[in-house]
C-alpha cells in the first residue's frame, strides 16, 4: 500500500517561481544596460545609494552637474541653463528603469550578486532553496493516517473490481440515475447498479494521491468546528 509522505515538493510552483526570479534579472539587467549608455555608474554599492528613491537619484545628478560647471570657471547664463537641462534630461529619460531596479534592490528575497560583467543576479543556490521551500507542502501525522485509511479503501475497491471482472457482475460503480426501487432489469444478465454518488470514482482515480494533496485542506480533511456544527445542523 502506497504512503503519503510528510510533504511534498510541488514542482510546478517551484519552478514558476524560478521562472518569476529570472524574468525580474532579465528586466534589471535590460534596465542596467540603459543606465550604462548614460554614462550613470552600474556598480552594485553605487546602485544601492543613489537608486534608493528619485530624490537620491536627483540629488546625485545635482552634485555631478554642480560639479561639472565648478571646473568650467566663467559660463554664459543660456549655456548654464543648456547644461542644467541636459543633465535633468538624463533623470527623464531614465525613470522606468530607474523604477525597475530601486524596486529589484529594495524587495529583494534572496542575496543580489554582481558577476564580473556587471550584470545582476539573484544568489540562484540561494533562491532555489527558497523556491523550494514555497513550493513544500507538509502534512500532518493525522493527515498520513487519513491517506493510509484511504488508501485500505481503495485497495479494497481494485480487489472488489477484478472479483467482478472476473465473475461477470456488474462493476459498483456511479450510474447517471439515481435508483428508485421500482427499477428492473430490462433484459436478461443485466443488473442493477447501487447509485452512491461520486466518491468511489474518486478513489479509484489513477492520480489519487495527487487529488489528495491538492484537496487536503480545501475540500476534504480536518474541518473547522463550527463549520462542521453547521453542516450537522443542516443534516437534523
Amino acid at each position: 500500500m502506497e504512503k503519503l509522505e510528510q510533504f511534498d515538493v510541488n514542482q510546478a510552483i517551484k519552478e514558476g517561481i524560478l521562472e518569476d526570479l529570472r524574468t525580474k534579472v532579465q528586466g534589471v539587467n535590460e534596465a542596467l544596460e540603459v543606465l550604462k549608455a548614460e554614462d550613470i555608474p552600474t556598480d552594485l554599492p553605487t546602485l544601492k545609494k543613489i537608486m534608493v528613491s528619485d530624490e537620491a537619484f536627483n540629488e546625485w545628478v545635482g552634485k555631478a552637474m554642480d560639479s561639472y560647471v565648478g571646473k568650467l570657471g566663467f559660463i554664459p547664463k543660456p549655456e548654464r541653463k543648456r547644461i542644467k537641462e541636459q543633465f535633468f534630461e538624463v533623470v527623464r529619460k531614465t525613470e522606468n528603469e530607474r523604477n525597475t531596479i530601486a524596486v529589484f534592490l529594495s524587495d529583494a528575497k534572496y542575496t543580489i550578486v554582481q558577476d564580473k560583467d556587471g550584470s545582476l543576479r539573484y544568489d540562484w543556490e540561494e533562491a532555489e532553496k527558497g523556491a523550494t521551500e514555497r513550493a513544500t507542502r507538509r502534512f500532518s501525522d493525522e493527515d498520513v493516517e487519513y491517506y493510509g485509511m484511504l488508501s485500505k479503501v481503495v485497495e479494497a475497491l481494485r480487489e472488489l473490481y477484478k472479483w467482478e471482472e472476473d465473475h461477470t457482475y456488474c462493476h459498483f460503480k456511479d450510474w447517471s440515475e439515481p435508483f428508485t426501487g421500482a427499477q428492473r432489469p430490462t433484459a436478461p444478465g443485466f443488473p442493477i447498479c447501487i447509485d452512491h454518488g461520486n466518491h468511489l470514482q474518486i478513489l479509484m482515480r489513477p492520480d489519487f494521491k495527487e487529488w489528495f494533496k491538492y484537496n487536503l485542506g480545501f475540500r476534504l480533511g480536518k474541518m473547522n468546528p463550527e463549520a462542521l456544527e453547521q453542516l450537522k445542523a443542516l443534516d437534523d
